[in-house]
């Protein structure tokens, strides 16, 4: 088998970026985290982006989006991070493609290199042991990128009346709930954006979490709220008052919940059960197969708020699927 080409640069000229930008859209282990238009979400909040490409007699075999940490806004952090990559089309080209990557880690000043490819079923294994030939280690953690996640078939929902059958009872309950306390879910506007921080905001200072820049939403509504973008934001509205936010990415033929915002109003029905109906809604509309509900907890994960998360998801469904774990190395001469 021919050797690989590796390139990892800071950005692309040309054409090159358009055939990254083709080949994540088209890989079979493509996500959207490891688009371009999610790396300038996530370099407006503390987080320097890189790019890595490699190539077999000429064609792109992998691609992957880099992050590093960045402290005092200019220093990054030899803490190198690739989430749901590399970008692979075939796990054949595991082994190699993480050999090819480990090694510009290192050159290009990396300690530790963490790496989570986006497979499930039976080519995760192939993966799984590809990482373990190449030194990676199983660093996952119950707060990490989520490696259980339940899916929806959308292919099998009718068009009209999306929700009908038993499977889907307590969501139509649930829905008629928000109906007759008034609740409207409807597409985002620009204008909402200031309600989600809020919201998004509140919630981390109740964590004691870091908040993010205000550049960072600036990100996020170019992304959710561009028209004809990669994703769409909703809102539920109750008494001229936006109580949730549902935010969801397309990628291919697969539509992901990336995140949902509430407030700490009390009320007397569901809060993001009707934006989340709508987010499917425009998925099923756009023609994608599959809404992946973003995660629930990995086994022997006791977190309540987690568990009653994942609880409501399975109202939608019960189609479980497992990925690759998050795996790390050091890069020590």
């Amino acid at each position: 088998m021919s050797p690989i080409e590796a390139i990892w640069i800071p950005a692309f000229s040309g054409s090159e970026g358009e055939e990254y930008d083709a080949f994540v859209a088209n890989a079979k282990g493509g996500h959207y985290t490891q688009t371009r238009a999610w790396g300038a979400v996530l370099s407006a909040n503390r987080v320097a982006v890189e790019y890595f490409l490699a190539r077999r007699s000429g064609r792109i075999i992998a691609a992957g989006l880099i992050r590093r940490p960045v402290v005092g806004g200019k220093l990054a952090l030899p803490f190198l991070k690739l989430d749901r990559g590399p970008v692979l089309d075939s796990p054949d080209d595991a082994a190699d493609v993480l050999e090819a990557l480990a090694s510009l880690a290192q050159r290009r000043g990396g300690l530790r290199l963490s790496v989570m490819p986006y497979w499930s079923g039976a080519a995760k294994a192939l993966v799984e042991q590809a990482l373990l030939r190449n030194g990676f280690g199983d660093a996952q953690r119950a707060n990490g990128s989520h490696v259980r996640s339940l899916r929806l078939d959308l292919t099998a929902l009718p068009h009209e009346r999306l929700f009908e059958g038993s499977a889907l009872s307590k969501v139509r309950r649930e829905i008629r709930r928000a109906d007759r306390a008034g609740a409207l879910a409807r597409p985002a506007r620009p204008e909402d954006m200031a309600k989600f921080r809020a919201m998004h905001e509140t919630r981390l200072r109740s964590e004691r979490k870091a908040l993010p820049r205000p550049e960072w939403y600036d990100g996020v509504a170019s992304y959710f709220l561009a028209p004809k973008g990669p994703g769409a934001m909703f809102v539920c509205d109750l008494e001229g008052e936006v109580i949730s936010a549902v935010l969801v990415a397309r990628h291919r033929s697969l539509a992901t919940y990336v995140m949902g915002e509430s407030t700490a109003r009390n009320v007397s029905c569901p809060k993001t059960v009707q934006p989340l109906a709508q987010a499917i809604s425009w998925a099923k509309t756009a023609g994608v197969a599959s809404f992946d509900f973003g995660g629930i907890p990995v086994e022997g994960d006791r977190d309540p708020k987690r568990a009653s998360i994942a609880e409501f998801k399975r109202s939608f469904t019960r189609c479980e699927v497992t990925f690759v774990h998050e795996h790390a190395r050091w890069l020590l001469r």
